[in-house]
């Protein structure tokens, strides 16, 4: 049951955000680590959903020998404020974190923040932390994850 609820969160955060209505759509790459010594890589798209308003979905794999397969799926409302060529947020969201057979799956609360900061048209660039809370039947367990990426906006 958890599965096919994990899974059907996956793919409604997936189909659904880019057909959203919105002015601009952004799409982006990046890569991340956390204080445990765990690399992820993930994309993203963002959406605005009104002047100060995205909304933000993301999904990010481990990339550690030791736990490959892990992997991060949210989506997140991101309050922003552009300054100049600086874009500052803070955000709060939902997902899940699948883990490959053995594990588990659990769900997650995250709040994150961080600035895009302007390139050149219509690239932009992204610094952020993502703080993770995961619920599973072990536990909850949290920590940061601290981004980075590049993103273009259409």
């Amino acid at each position: 049951m958890k599965r096919r609820l994990s899974l059907a969160l996956l793919l409604l955060v997936f189909l659904t955000a880019p057909v959203m209505p919105g002015s601009a759509t952004s799409a982006g790459l990046g890569g991340g680590f956390d204080p445990t010594g765990i690399f992820f890589i993930g994309a993203l798209v963002e959406i605005p959903v009104a002047e100060w308003i995205d909304l933000r979905t993301q999904m990010s794999i481990a990339l550690n020998s030791d736990i490959t397969g892990l992997m991060l799926v949210d989506i997140s409302a991101l309050a922003h404020r552009p300054i100049e060529f600086f874009d500052p947020f803070l955000g709060m969201g939902i997902g899940v974190a699948l883990t490959p057979r053995g594990y588990s799956v659990g769900f997650t609360v995250n709040g994150i923040a961080g600035v895009r900061i302007a390139l050149f048209e219509p690239v932009s660039a992204f610094l952020d932390v993502h703080y993770v809370m995961r619920f599973t039947e072990e536990g909850l367990s949290h920590g940061p994850i601290y981004e980075a990426g590049l993103r273009a906006t259409f």
